[in-house]
């Protein structure tokens, strides 16, 4: 049995232990084929919100667990399709495709994996926080007055909104940018994406005051469920729509235009600031995000992230 095989047959046993029946699920070539009659968890017709719901659920139970395959542990990542039931209800999973090692030494994938590891242990056993730094824009003198401020009389730098950058409780000092590139080239950035977003999100509810932003890669930054999710949250609440910033950067900033700009408008219409920046990768804003406030911004000393904000049940 190949280690791909074997690897396909545990994703398998983690959809079993969800309760989906075995005769629903069925191990083709390369892939995990899964009957939707069969295996639909919902008492009813299927609709564009259950079926995001469903897709939502079973990523969180394909992934979110470290594999072990014999010495080498990791996270897996995983391409998912659900079509079938309808153009309107078919969903087609926008990860970028494989190829990101071709050409790069054998070592990289292992040293990527490792890291990566390292960073998701962390994520899921709550030892990730987030450090904030200020973010500050230049007023032209005479301008500023719609924010609420007076003009500026002459040129000056005002607090914008606090960026989040993640750290490691273990080594807090030690940037996140190459984690963040390991991630993405791994195809698993978008676990530590949302967490940071639904935590920022669950900060901004409760301190009505503050004004944060986040760097989000732009391999998670595409049309589907988990933005659907968020932007059906952030519609009823404005006010903490206006407050929120997300800045997009990576590899892939500028070569999926059309998604990109389709859920900008989306989330600018909503309240939210949307700013791209150039192919620097995620996770820091520039070298700049160095000079760090040395205490831990926020209402408590150290805000640690949600470890379950991207998976909810069905």
């Amino acid at each position: 049995m190949s280690s791909h095989v074997g690897i396909l047959r545990r994703l398998g046993a983690r959809l079993a232990r969800r309760g989906i029946p075995g005769d629903a699920i069925n191990l083709n070539g390369q892939a995990l084929e899964l009957d939707l009659d069969r295996a639909w968890p919902f008492g009813g017709a299927a609709t564009p919100r259950r079926m995001d719901q469903l897709w939502r659920g079973l990523r969180a139970d394909l992934d979110r667990d470290p594999i072990e395959c014999g010495a080498l542990r990791f996270y897996p990542s995983v391409h998912m399709d659900l079509w079938g039931l309808g153009p309107e209800l078919d969903l087609r999973d926008e990860t970028p495709a494989a190829g990101a090692y071709a050409g790069l030494a054998h070592q990289r994938l292992g040293a990527d994996l490792r890291l990566a590891a390292q960073w998701l242990d962390d994520l899921r056993g709550g030892r990730l926080a987030l450090a904030f730094q200020p973010v500050r824009r230049v007023v032209p003198a005479g301008a500023g007055g719609a924010d609420g401020h007076p003009p500026a009389r002459r040129p000056e730098s005002r607090l914008d909104y606090f960026l989040a950058l993640p750290r490691r409780l273990a080594d807090p000092d030690a940037p996140a940018a190459e984690a963040c590139r390991a991630l993405e080239r791994l195809g698993l950035v978008r676990r530590l994406d949302w967490s940071v977003l639904w935590t920022l999100v669950s900060l901004l509810e409760i301190d009505p005051a503050r004004r944060v932003g986040c760097a989000i890669s732009t391999a998670t930054f595409r049309p589907d469920a988990y933005w659907r999710e968020l932007s059906s949250y952030l519609g009823g609440r404005p006010s903490l729509a206006l407050r929120l910033s997300i800045e997009l950067s990576g590899p892939c900033a500028h070569s999926h235009a059309g998604p990109v700009d389709a859920l900008t408008r989306e989330l600018e219409a909503l309240g939210v600031s949307v700013l791209v920046h150039g192919a620097q990768g995620a996770g820091e804003r520039g070298p700049e995000a160095a000079e760090l406030h040395q205490a831990w911004c926020g209402p408590a000393p150290c805000l640690v992230y949600d470890r379950a904000a991207e998976y909810g049940g069905f």
